[in-house]
């Protein structure tokens, strides 16, 4: 059984599509696509389209996870974070 339900991430792409990562996380390409719009998430254009680093990817998922284990919103612990890091 996985540590974490992120394990499902260590397939050792670096890269992924928004198709591959919506697939990976269990949610639409449409969900993705906020995430990108939110700015949580960033793609790269690559030769092959657009990608996202699969570090990332982990890394907004365990944010993700942070908050719905919180109950609170993404907006509101990014808020939070980006508070904690002017703060140093």
């Amino acid at each position: 059984m996985p540590e974490s339900s992120l394990d499902f991430l260590d397939f050792g792409e670096r890269w992924v599509t928004r198709a591959c990562a919506a697939a990976l996380a269990g949610v639409s390409r449409q969900a993705v696509e906020v995430w990108l719009a939110h700015g949580w998430l960033h793609a790269q254009q690559t030769d092959d389209g657009v990608r996202l680093e699969t570090d990332e990817v982990r890394a907004f998922l365990a944010r993700r996870e942070v908050a719905q284990t919180a109950g609170i919103r993404m907006a509101t612990l990014a808020r939070w974070i980006d508070a904690d890091v002017a703060a140093d």
